[in-house]
């Protein structure tokens, strides 16, 4: 839990109010979510925050929804406490707000059986490889993920 606390943050990197696309990315892994971060680095159109376990990310999720600052796609480590993601993914789903949400899952561990259960969640998995590929994996996820919303054009090209 300290750990969670201490590397919580919220990293704005948009230009104007209203004009971007919130990601949540949860991963009990600093490094991980560092790397999250550090994928939208480039642009001015996402606002990304990160939490350190599935708990906090739900609760801020939720704290999100109720505040009208819905995030428009999550980014979830698969193994993580203080319940896994899988779970967290099912979580969100729950919120009316979310049952749609894109929902991206970071792993190492390619099994088809996890796959089959990301796959009938309607989430993505992406394998976490170095962080140049990783970085332009996120990118293109997120942006197929997320390209029915009101996206400014210029994000996708900014990285």
């Amino acid at each position: 839990m300290y750990a969670a606390a201490v590397t919580r943050q919220a990293v704005p990197l948009m230009e104007e109010e209203g004009s971007s696309v919130r990601v949540l990315g949860v991963d009990d892994s600093p490094i991980v979510r560092s790397v999250v971060l550090l994928a939208f680095a480039g642009t001015s159109t996402v606002e990304v925050h990160v939490e350190g376990d599935s708990e906090l990310g739900l609760a801020e999720a939720v704290r999100a929804d109720e505040a009208g600052e819905r995030y428009a796609c999550f980014v979830l480590d698969v193994d993580m406490p203080p319940f896994d993601g899988l779970e967290l993914a099912a979580r969100l789903r729950a919120i009316p707000a979310y049952a749609e949400a894109p929902i991206v899952f970071l792993s190492a561990d390619q099994r088809p059986a996890l796959q089959s259960r990301i796959a009938r969640l309607g989430a993505t998995l992406v394998e976490k490889t170095s962080l140049p590929t990783l970085r332009k994996s996120l990118l293109d996820v997120v942006q197929q993920a997320v390209a029915q919303s009101e996206v400014d054009s210029d994000f996708w090209t900014s990285s």
